[in-house]
């Protein structure tokens, strides 16, 4: 005969209990050691414009305050891996490879060999592949 299930069984309801406990506990944990954000003060822009003395006071007040880094900004950093055949150059911005330099070799001109550089692009070409999988698309 056939297995004719009409309804959850007690494994299921449990799961669904466990899952909703899970979610519960971490929402509230989240809400609780959340950062707090800054709050910052709503400008009201005033119509009247500031006299020439106010405007130089205004520059004046400029020139002297630092300039402040936000800190959400990213800077790529570039790290190198090295031994005595070969030099590896990663970023940090998408964790690829900038350069690879081969110590022992020069190009016809001295120049050292690169076997990367930076301004070359790598593609994927699998064999009985329609396409080429260019990193863009990753």
């Amino acid at each position: 005969m056939e297995n004719q299930n009409k309804g959850l069984d007690k494994n299921q309801i449990i799961g669904f209990v466990l899952i909703a406990t899970i979610m519960g506990v971490f929402g509230w944990w989240q809400s609780k050691y959340a950062p707090e954000e800054a709050v910052v003060p709503a400008v009201e822009e005033s119509q009247v414009m500031p006299t020439e003395s106010e405007l130089i006071v205004l520059d004046a007040a400029t020139e002297n305050a630092t300039a402040v880094v936000d800190s959400s900004a990213f800077v790529a950093e570039e790290f190198v891996i090295e031994n005595n055949d070969l030099k590896l150059t990663f970023s940090t911005l998408g964790a690829k490879m900038v350069s690879a330099q081969l110590k022992d070799y020069q190009t016809y001109d001295s120049l050292p060999l690169y076997v990367v550089n930076e301004n070359q692009t790598m593609d994927l070409i699998l064999p009985g592949a329609i396409r080429v999988l260019h990193p863009a698309w990753f």
